[in-house]
């Protein structure tokens, strides 16, 4: 069992925050179409809308606008957990389908800015709490340059949930043309806006 300790770690390419305590910890779970249960797995829409609730909560105590939760962003998320259990891994980076703004060109979603949170816990309300506590996951729902969000909520697995919320903001000027992100379009030095909850393995370092 894990205590509870905080331990976090920041690579070039992936700025991942580990967090674990007893009760959260990561999972990614295989999903169908959202609300479809796939091997005893399954979405869930109503937590959804209450991690979507909570994190606007937090926008309009901070003075900002809510986030419009937008279906697209909403099957990334998704995806992006059906991809880390199938190849095994934690990260905002996939083998084999790259970086979240290679992820969201994809699936045809233009903005001009991005970012990712992602957490594994019990419960939705205490993976919130938990990235509010973080301070690189608290930029991202505090960030006053995002306009949409996706949420996956995945109930099922050894761990309860897996939780992955992707953010952006719209091009001002949309055209049929777009053109490649940049590496500051999804993780600039400005904006923290890459990050994630993982375990840390057991026997590992507790500073």
């Amino acid at each position: 069992m894990y205590g509870g300790v905080f331990h976090s770690r920041r690579k070039k390419t992936d700025k991942a925050f580990t967090i674990f305590l007893s009760t959260c910890v990561v999972l990614a779970v295989v999903l169908g179409p959202a609300g479809t249960a796939v091997a005893g797995l399954s979405s869930s829409r109503e937590l959804s809308e209450k991690l979507l609730n909570l994190v606007n909560r937090e926008r309009s105590e901070a003075g900002l606008p809510d986030l419009t939760l937008r279906d697209d962003l909403s099957k990334v998320a998704e995806e992006h957990a059906v991809d880390m259990i199938l190849a095994g891994y934690f990260g905002h980076i996939s083998p084999t389908r790259g970086t979240l703004a290679s992820r969201l060109k994809a699936a045809g979603v233009r903005f001009s800015k991005a970012a990712e949170n992602l957490a594994g816990c019990t419960g939705a309300e205490l993976a919130h709490k938990l990235l509010m506590e973080s301070s690189s996951h608290r930029a991202n729902v505090l960030s006053k340059r995002f306009t949409h969000i996706g949420l996956a909520v995945v109930k099922g697995g050894p761990y309860g949930m897996m939780i992955v919320e992707v953010f952006i903001s719209e091009p001002e000027d949309v055209t049929t043309e777009e053109k490649a992100p940049s590496p500051l379009d999804v993780a600039g030095d400005d904006v923290p806006d890459i990050g994630g909850l993982e375990p840390a393995p057991p026997g590992g370092d507790s500073g």
